[in-house]
């Protein structure tokens, strides 16, 4: 296998291109009608404006070389086998970028009029976590394929299959050796779309047409996270739509009680649970010494000022935190 060439294709199809790797950007865009802005930066990309990160990491390591220990098996019994064919959409192709995908391992078989569609995946989640994570993208592939066998004539058919290669447990620093025990293949079948590829396609064709520059944003749309993640990002800001809620509904009870309080000339109630304090209306004193400052020193004395300034200055480092905001519900 020229595993060098086909990766090589992989880069350069990154401009004027989408491929499947894209595939789960291409379904949120669909869903949500417009460009979600974790998508811009690659689309960025695809239209020349910026070129891409080239990230390679231990897992991304360990699936080419499972990738190529299954294609080097597999073609060395059946030369049919064919690694990463790049396969154009003109269907779904549109005059700002070309659709297309490189699925793993391809295998024609021509007696049958059978196209049958491998895509590895080495992870360590389950078989059902990866095919709800990579289903856009093997979905994607499913149709290209469609589109292209029916280039051959009638009565051909396409079958798509997901390779889970099980990396529980495994140490990736450590060699590979490919483990047969590890891997198992099941059929992906689509009785109904996973996403309108058209729309998908329509709204990417639309922005980058308008699209003539690009800044780097560091906000990530949720749509674009793993589904299971995505989960938790729901689960936690559902908590704290919920915390809000009741942190006003105490604030209006205790603003009921306060005046409750006043009329009747109750300063605490209590028991085991609880107490309720009635804190009385007082008036204190502070000194602004910010604004001391600026009136007696600062502007009668401004050379003074920047010495003090300089002289009193201090640098505090604080820790980097989350914020968490939740959007009001405007249905209401």
């Amino acid at each position: 296998m020229e595993e060098l060439e086909y990766k090589q294709d992989v880069i350069s199809s990154r401009v004027g291109c989408l491929g499947g790797s894209d595939a789960r950007q291409l379904a949120a865009t669909a869903s949500l009608g417009s460009v979600p802005k974790g998508f811009q930066k690659r689309l960025a990309v695809c239209k020349g404006l910026v070129e891409q990160d080239n990230i390679t990491t231990p897992a991304m390591r360990l699936g080419d070389e499972v990738e190529n220990a299954i294609y080097a098996h597999l073609a060395m019994n059946d030369p049919r086998w064919e690694s990463n064919p790049r396969w154009e959409s003109k269907k779904y192709s549109r005059e700002n970028v070309t659709l297309l995908c490189h699925p793993d391992m391809v295998f024609k078989d021509e007696e049958n009029k059978v196209l049958r569609i491998y895509e590895t995946k080495a992870t360590k989640y389950s078989i059902l976590e990866t095919k709800q994570t990579y289903k856009a993208q093997i979905f994607v592939e499913n149709i290209i394929g469609k589109e292209l066998a029916s280039s051959w004539g009638g009565g051909w058919k396409v079958k798509t299959f997901l390779v889970h290669y099980s990396t529980e447990g495994l140490n990736l620093d450590e060699p590979f050796v490919f483990e047969p025990s590890r891997l198992n293949v099941s059929e992906m079948r689509f009785n109904v779309p996973v996403f309108d590829i058209a729309r998908a396609m329509d709204i990417v064709n639309d922005y980058l047409g308008r699209l003539d520059f690009w800044a780097e944003d560091a906000s990530y749309d949720s749509n674009l996270l793993p589904t299971k993640v995505q989960a938790q990002f729901n689960e936690i800001a559902v908590c704290m739509r919920e915390i809000k809620e009741r942190e006003d509904k105490v604030k209006e009870f205790k603003n009921k009680i306060k005046d409750y309080f006043i009329a009747k000339g109750i300063k605490k109630v209590s028991c085991n649970d609880f107490s309720f304090t009635l804190v009385a209306e007082s008036t204190t004193s502070t000194v602004d010494y910010k604004k001391m400052f600026e009136d007696e020193i600062a502007s009668k004395h401004p050379t003074k000022a920047r010495k003090l300034e300089r002289k009193y200055s201090k640098e505090s480092k604080r820790s980097a935190y989350v914020v968490i905001k939740t959007k009001e519900n405007t249905n209401n």
